[in-house]
């Protein structure tokens, strides 16, 4: 982010005296930079506003200007759009290239990982070897390098265990599964997945964000008892936190990937999940064909998936 700021900002207003720098100073630059780049811009402006709320804490300015300022006023709406991702017809052609793919080993390893795991790019690219139990066929992600920051357990289908034990031996040693291509010490570049795609003829038609996106459809659209499935994952997570904290689960609610109950207390999914595919199954949710399914695993109670795909789910299911 220092790169981004003084890429964009400091050449405009880096030499002036933070005291002395009006709102419109900003205004000014997140405008200039919206032109090319419109999500940095949002991004610049919330960085100067943390700037000069650190400078008001330390006496270095008296107010913060750029609070004056609402990011609707001074730039135009922003339209999100959906993570390119190609059809669900189009996946064969996509995983046959893959397999194919004539680059480097990891980058091609990396690629099938997402097709396997559903995690995100960064969640995959910036893995080390610590967060990985492939004798247990588990993958323990810490709470800080998560979105919604608590931990979270990708359990690993054969495949994926095999993928990981392929990268053992090239990456040579060192920290990261995916090391960079200037040493050890940093993960590999989130672009070189994208570069990949598009040497395989799905640039701008497929991402490393995509897979997930996928995967979710497809789940959605496969399991008729999507909901059911959720509800009885949520009901499983509600008794181990009531049962933990000696309560009841009708004072307890789930909330942004945590169980929340009274003053203040929280658990994460990640904390519970062990302890909850041990539980009974709640007989207020019934699963039809339940007998053709199994819990293996767990993480946000909205996706499971079929035995050839390990999908990273608070209640994942096995065929």
């Amino acid at each position: 982010m220092w790169d981004r700021i003084k890429s964009n900002v400091l050449p405009h207003i880096g030499k002036r005296p933070v005291s002395d720098i009006p709102a419109s100073a900003f205004r000014d630059v997140a405008k200039r930079i919206e032109d090319r780049a419109p999500t940095i811009a949002r991004q610049m402006l919330q960085c100067c506003s943390q700037i000069m709320r650190y400078a008001v804490a330390h006496d270095m300015a008296e107010r913060n200007p750029v609070s004056d300022l609402q990011t609707s006023d001074v730039l135009k709406p922003h339209k999100s759009k959906n993570v390119a991702r190609v059809d669900a017809k189009e996946v064969p052609a996509l995983m046959h290239a893959i397999v194919y793919y004539g680059g480097t080993e990891s980058t091609r390893l990396a690629l099938r990982l997402l097709a396997m795991t559903f995690v995100r790019t960064s969640e995959l690219i910036e893995a080390t070897w610590d967060e990985l139990d492939l004798v247990n066929a588990r993958w323990n992600i810490p709470a800080e390098r998560m979105k919604m920051s608590t931990p979270h357990i990708v359990p690993l289908s054969r495949q994926a265990v095999e993928t990981f034990k392929r990268l053992k031996v090239i990456t040579y040693g060192g920290n990261f599964v995916f090391p960079g291509r200037a040493g050890q010490t940093k993960p590999m570049s989130r672009a070189t997945m994208l570069v990949a795609l598009g040497s395989m003829g799905f640039g701008g038609k497929m991402t490393g964000h995509g897979f997930r996106g996928l995967a979710s459809t497809a789940i959605k659209n496969s399991y008729g008892q999507y909901r059911e499935l959720g509800a009885r994952t949520r009901a499983m997570l509600l008794a181990t936190a009531a049962r933990r904290w000696g309560m009841d689960p009708q004072s307890l609610r789930t909330q942004a990937g945590q169980v929340i109950g009274p003053r203040g207390k929280k658990l994460g999914y990640g904390e519970l999940a062990d302890e909850a595919m041990k539980m009974p199954v709640p007989q207020q949710v019934v699963l039809k064909d339940a007998k053709d399914f199994r819990i293996i695993g767990h993480a946000t109670p909205r996706h499971a998936t079929p035995r050839h795909g390990t999908a990273r789910c608070a209640c994942q299911v096995q065929r």
